[in-house]
C-alpha cells in the first residue's frame, strides 16, 4: 500500500466523479433519492478538516499496488 496525493481545483471537482457514478461508491450514490444524495454530498464536505474550503483540494489516498506474472 502506498499512499499518494491527488490534487483537485475544489471539493466540487473532487466529488464529481462520485455524482457521476464512477466506481462503487458513485454508483452506489446515484441510486439514492435527491435528499438522500444532497445530505450524503454535505456530509462528505464536512468530514474535511477545512470542510472543503481549500483550493486546490488535496486528498492524501492508499493505493493498493500489485503485479504478477502468470
Amino acid at each position: 500500500i502506498e499512499i499518494h496525493s491527488f490534487s483537485f481545483t475544489s471539493f466540487d471537482d473532487y466529488f464529481a466523479g462520485t455524482e457521476a457514478g464512477a466506481g462503487i461508491s458513485g454508483q452506489e450514490y446515484v441510486k439514492l433519492p435527491p435528499e438522500t444524495r444532497k445530505a450524503v454530498r454535505e456530509t462528505m464536505r464536512l468530514s474535511f478538516p477545512d470542510s472543503g474550503s481549500r483550493r486546490p483540494f488535496v486528498v492524501d489516498m492508499e493505493v493498493l499496488v500489485g503485479s504478477g506474472n502468470k
